[in-house]
């Protein structure tokens, strides 16, 4: 039997944030530990309705990105990934 493992690390951390009269947002953080810090500052001052923090996984790579971004733009696209300007 296979599990679904994910094959990508977790690049950082949602926290949801909803009101009836604004919407949803959803602020992103580096830690687990900024997103907690956040949501229960959040819950303790707002009456806002506020998630636990949710990872937020790749599900492809830069490199992967800007193959279909060429696709779609063509060839000539310019396109940014961490080592630079490729």
């Amino acid at each position: 039997m296979t599990t679904n493992k994910p094959t990508m690390p977790v690049s950082g951390y949602a926290v949801f944030i909803y009101n009836q009269d604004i919407g949803a947002f959803a602020p992103q953080f580096r830690t687990m530990d900024e997103a907690e810090e956040f949501g229960n500052a959040m819950r303790l001052k707002t009456d806002l309705t506020v998630s636990e923090p949710y990872p937020i996984i790749a599900t492809h790579t830069n490199k992967e990105a800007m193959e279909i971004a060429r696709g779609v733009y063509g060839k000539g696209l310019r396109c940014e990934d961490a080592m630079g300007s490729t």
